[in-house]
């Protein structure tokens, strides 16, 4: 038998501060595991890959006679399904439905807890549970643990029931904020992605299905050879890269898929590099990526959108390019526009590795309008951008809360 330790989190609720101290308990007489059931002849199936975060993003028809083999916990409200593979991942559902008719993997380790379900999932998903379950885990590529070693762990849990469940509500008001944001974001990246594809004209078409009012001139077309002058790249490798202030900072191609460069200014994480004899980059010009793993990440740009107080080089895997009496932002998102990104899909080659040439990028051809309808549609969509990275922020500064408080209301 275990012997009884009491502990006491970092934080607690005031009504609760000098009540009695937490338990230790093994996990398996907090929850029941795996219990038994009998599958009805059809029910929604949950895979590995329905769980995202604490949400379940899909599930889908199956029949018992042809289900797969997996398919074995039948859920009941109140239930918390554990991800047992590659568990840091922590893809974990506390499963509220009314519904009698949804069945999870086995990959799931099925909780039934005798208090608090919102209490047993904020507690799996704190950072120092999650660490104990991966000590446990056998396998390196996909580290799993089996629900036998998961109900065999100690955890601590509050001696009152009341006090798991203000911890319980507790989270799951922080949970629905966190939602509320996500969704907020997941709308605004959707409405970029509307206005990138009607706000520039599709293949075919001459004008765009959607424009500002005041402006009706047609639009010119044009080839982006005839629209941009080169601008040297250098084939500069991570090995450059210095931590000292050398008034030099560079644009690698991963940078710009990792949004280190996007829109460049001087507040730009971008990396310094050594001194050398380099031909720099201006405001306006726009940096490409010409290598990427996938063909979505084909030419995806970057552009400097101020004089920054440092000197910038195109570096490794990139196409500079300086345009000419065009406004930049509004290149930068025609490059993120599904007219050219079906186009660098097409044109592009490579196997692992795929990639787009310089002759391939200035042979695009596509209508143009005039600069101040250029202007407008740059500092819109550009306003769309900051829109989403506040959501972002918002987002991310939510998740941060929600750590910090796992870290101190658990032990």
């Amino acid at each position: 038998m275990t012997e009884q330790t009491n502990v006491v989190p970092k934080r607690r609720f005031k009504e609760f501060q000098n009540t009695y101290a937490w338990e230790k308990r093994k996990l398996g007489t907090v929850a029941e595991f795996n219990p038994k059931a009998e599958l009805p002849e059809t029910f929604e199936y949950v895979d590995l890959e329905s769980v995202v975060g604490t949400e379940m993003i899909a599930h889908r028809e199956e029949r018992k006679a042809t289900a797969p083999s997996r398919a074995q916990r039948l859920a009941r409200q109140g239930d918390l399904f554990y991800q047992t593979v590659r568990p840091y991942q922590k893809n974990n559902h506390l499963f509220e439905k009314p519904c009698n008719n949804y069945v999870f993997s086995t990959g799931y380790a099925q909780m039934r807890p005798y208090g608090d379900g919102y209490f047993l999932l904020s507690l799996v998903q704190n950072e120092q549970f999650v660490s104990t379950v991966l000590d446990r885990c056998t396998g390196t590529s996909y580290p799993a643990i089996n629900s036998n070693d998961l109900a065999d762990m100690e955890v601590s849990v509050p001696v009152e029931g009341d006090e798991q469940v203000q911890i319980g509500k507790f989270f799951k008001c922080i949970d629905n904020l966190i939602t509320l944001h996500q969704r907020k974001l997941e709308k605004m990246k959707s409405l970029k992605s509307a206005y990138l594809s009607e706000m520039f004209p599709a293949e075919g078409e001459r004008e765009p299905k959607r424009r500002f009012a005041g402006f009706t001139q047609a639009w010119e077309q044009r080839k982006f050879e005839g629209i941009f002058d080169r601008v040297k790249s250098y084939a500069l490798s991570r090995n450059v890269e210095t931590s000292e202030n050398t008034g030099i900072k560079y644009v690698h191609y991963g940078d710009i898929h990792t949004k280190v460069a996007d829109k460049v200014s001087n507040t730009s994480k971008i990396p310094s590099i050594k001194q050398g004899k380099y031909e720099f980059l201006n405001k306006g010009d726009l940096i490409l990526a010409d290598a990427s793993e996938d063909y979505q990440g084909i030419a995806t740009p970057a552009v400097i959108v101020e004089d920054t107080e440092f000197n910038v080089v195109a570096g490794l895997h990139t196409i500079a390019l300086r345009p000419k009496n065009m406004n930049p932002l509004f290149l930068y998102y025609l490059i993120q526009s599904p007219i050219f990104r079906k186009y660098g899909y097409k044109v592009g080659s490579g196997m692992k590795v795929f990639g787009i040439s310089v002759s391939n990028v200035l042979n695009f051809e596509t209508f143009f309008p005039s600069i101040e309808e250029q202007i407008k549609i740059g500092n819109f969509l550009r306003s769309v951008d900051d829109t989403i990275a506040l959501h972002q922020r918002k987002l991310e500064k939510l998740q941060n809360i929600k750590k910090a408080y796992l870290h101190e209301m658990f032990v």
